[in-house]
This record gives C-alpha cells, sequence and structure tokens, in this order.
C-alpha cells in the first residue's frame, strides 16, 4: 500500500473479491466519460487508486441508492488520479471539463465532496440552468423550490427566540458586577438578588418611564433602590452613565419579552462558522468556505458519510474534519467546525433526500438495483 494510502480504512463489503480493478473495470462500471493518471504515479500508485475508488464509488452509489452507471451522470464525468493538480487543494472538480481529480498525495477522503461539486454542476446544466443548481436557481419552478430548500437549510434556521434570556442574563450580571461579594453580608446579598429580580418584573413600566428615566434620572425606584444599597454596602452609589446603562438593558428586556415564543429566523451554525473560516483561512480576502457551492459539497460529503453508515475513508474521510480554532471574545481559544452537526445536520439531509428523490422522478438518477459487478477486461487504465 502506497504511503499516503497506508491508513486509509474502509467497512463495507467486498466488491472485488479481493481482485485488483482495471481502468476498463472504472470506465464499464461507471460509464465515466474517460480518465486518466498523472505522471507522478508509479503503476502501484495508479492500481491502488483505482482498487481505492473503485470501493469508494460503489459506496457512493450504495448510499445514494443509484444505479453505479448514474456515478458518470449521464456520461459526462471524467475522474483523474494525481493529475490536473490545483496548488494545494486536496482534489478538485473542473467544470470547463467536467472531470474530477484527486491528488495523488492527500487526494484520499475528498471523493464524495467532489462529485457533490460534478452533480451540483452537470445536472444544474442538464436542467437548463447557468452552472451549478446551487448557485443559480430561479424561484419559478419546483426544480428551484427542491434545491432552495437544501439551501435554506444550510444557511438559515427558524428558532423561538432567544434574545430575552440573554438579555436578562446581561443585566443580571452587569448589576452584580457593583456589588463584589466581599462587601456584602448575606442579608444584603438576599436584598439585592430580590431588587435584581424586581428590575425584571417591572421591566414593562420601566419601559414606559424610560425616556424621563434617561434624561432627567427620575422615575424608576428599583434603579434607584440598587444605587442605595451600593451606597450602604460598597461605600458609592452607582454612577449616572451605569444607571442609564440598567436602565437601556432593562428597556431592552421588555422589547424581547413581548417576543418570546415566536419564531425567528436566524443563521444556522454552520453558516457563521463558514464565515468565520473565511476570514481566518481564505486567500486574498475571497469568500471560499462561506459559498453556496463549496457549503454544498461539505453538506453532500456528510450526507454520504450518514447514509452509508459504515467507514468508507477514501469517499468521504475528510467529511468531518474541517475544525479550526479562533480567539473568542474573552481571547480564549474556541474550537469551530465548517461542517453541519446536530439537528441542522439531519435538516440538510431531509432536505438533500428529496433533492435525489426529485433527480429520481426526473429519471436523472435512477434506483440501484442489485447486480453481479464483473470485468472481462484487464487493459491498462491510460
Amino acid at each position: 500500500i502506497p504511503e499516503q494510502l497506508k491508513y486509509i480504512t474502509r467497512d463495507g463489503e467486498d466488491y472485488r473479491n479481493n481482485r485488483n480493478i482495471t481502468g476498463e473495470d472504472m470506465l464499464k462500471t461507471f460509464q465515466f466519460k474517460g480518465g486518466e493518471f498523472g505522471n507522478w504515479l508509479n503503476e502501484n500508485d495508479r492500481q491502488q487508486s483505482l482498487n481505492y475508488g473503485y470501493d469508494a464509488l460503489l459506496d457512493l452509489s450504495k448510499a445514494l441508492s443509484i444505479s453505479p452507471t448514474d456515478i458518470s451522470l449521464d456520461g459526462k464525468l471524467s475522474i483523474a488520479f494525481g493529475s490536473r493538480g490545483s496548488g494545494d487543494a486536496l482534489a478538485h472538480y473542473e467544470p470547463t471539463r467536467e472531470v474530477i481529480n484527486l491528488t495523488k498525495m492527500r487526494g484520499a477522503g475528498s471523493l464524495a465532496h467532489e462529485w457533490g461539486h460534478a452533480l451540483d454542476d452537470i445536472i444544474g446544466k442538464q436542467l437548463g440552468y447557468s452552472g451549478f443548481l446551487t448557485n443559480n436557481f430561479r424561484y419559478s419552478d419546483s426544480t428551484s423550490e427542491t434545491i432552495k430548500n437544501v439551501v435554506d437549510a444550510m444557511k438559515y434556521k427558524t428558532v423561538c427566540n432567544e434574545e430575552y434570556l440573554k438579555r436578562v442574563t446581561r443585566m443580571k450580571n452587569l448589576v452584580n458586577s457593583f456589588f463584589p461579594s466581599e462587601h456584602l453580608n448575606e442579608k444584603q446579598m438576599e436584598l439585592k438578588d430580590i431588587l435584581i429580580q424586581n428590575l425584571i418584573h417591572n421591566a414593562e413600566t420601566a419601559s414606559n418611564n424610560f425616556l424621563e428615566y434617561f434624561t432627567k434620572g427620575t422615575g424608576n425606584k428599583d434603579i434607584d433602590d440598587l444605587s442605595n444599597l451600593r451606597k450602604e454596602t460598597v461605600g458609592r452609589v452607582i454612577s449616572k452613565e451605569d444607571r442609564k446603562q440598567i436602565a437601556q438593558l432593562q428597556n431592552y428586556v421588555c422589547s424581547s419579552k413581548k417576543q418570546i415564543g415566536k419564531e425567528q429566523r436566524v443563521e444556522t451554525e454552520f453558516y457563521k462558522n463558514s464565515i468565520k473560516f473565511d476570514e481566518i483561512y481564505a486567500k486574498s480576502g475571497h469568500d471560499y468556505w462561506s459559498t453556496t457551492i463549496e457549503m454544498f459539497a461539505r453538506s453532500f460529503a456528510c450526507y454520504v458519510s450518514d447514509k452509508l453508515g459504515y467507514k468508507s475513508d477514501y469517499l468521504c474521510g475528510h467529511a468531518n474534519l474541517a475544525i479550526g480554532s479562533i480567539q473568542n471574545k474573552n481571547n480564549e481559544p474556541e474550537v469551530i467546525k465548517a461542517f453541519p452537526e446536530g439537528k441542522e445536520r439531519q435538516l440538510i439531509n431531509e432536505k438533500i433526500d428529496k433533492l435525489i428523490d426529485f433527480l429520481k422522478e426526473k429519471n436523472i438518477l435512477h434506483d440501484n438495483k442489485t447486480q453481479e459487478i464483473e470485468s472481462d477486461y484487464d487493459y491498462d487504465y491510460v
């Protein structure tokens, strides 16, 4: 096994019966338009690339429940191993030539991602769109509705309003910062907590008097009581500017309380983290990670991994590896992931399921039929 494939593992069935695959096997089984090897691949590299690629592509057809011949997307797609290099890329898809290339050293693990690009591009063209379907869909037909649902699930989610609790917590933290625990006895601590609860309970009344308090400093007994308690315990009142800040937060608490339970459309963690990845890793200031095309390819690789249900590293080993680190507001390291997780991932998978079903209804993809995969050929792949 070549060094670059030494740790690639797969748990699926043995499609080849331990037989080496030929280039002709690849062309016949998947109906690729063509294929090539790069000059830097020796005979052993080529043979192992064929074997790993063959198993991975049959895993892909199984994950999607499509015919192996659909892998070439109506005979339009080509495949290359260690050829058509593109800088530091692990692998890449060329829309102008409709070819997937997996680099010699690091291409293993990206096949599902790149096939997702090919699907997005070639199917988009077949359906009459100008290039990648996720980037060019129109809102006037059923195709658009299907792909729009995928894009929406990647970028946005609907949640119940969460601002109320955030603003209450922020107000509590601000008020508590004025009362160091070493200055208060137990009874004073209890009184401080009661006064904070009064701030929350009387937020609507205070909101009605907000302008008066903000301009004249009158009309908010709860804040005045807190300021007097600080004078008693710490030795000085809460400053005028800090009292205004408490009043402002109390006003925000009132406005957000009215929205409790109402649905809100917000960005997914997947989308927000992809934007953060662009800030850290994108070259020359150009977006990459947060583009719809790249988010779809990463989502698709995760989808394939989940649908397959067993380890197939050559196909989707990189699906869950877009992990980075940033410094948060407290200047502490924070892990971020530019791939979908949890409920967001579940919803995206459901929408991609419907997309695959739609393509089958359109007779673009076809349900898989159990078949013996054999080859009578033994030719070099050139």
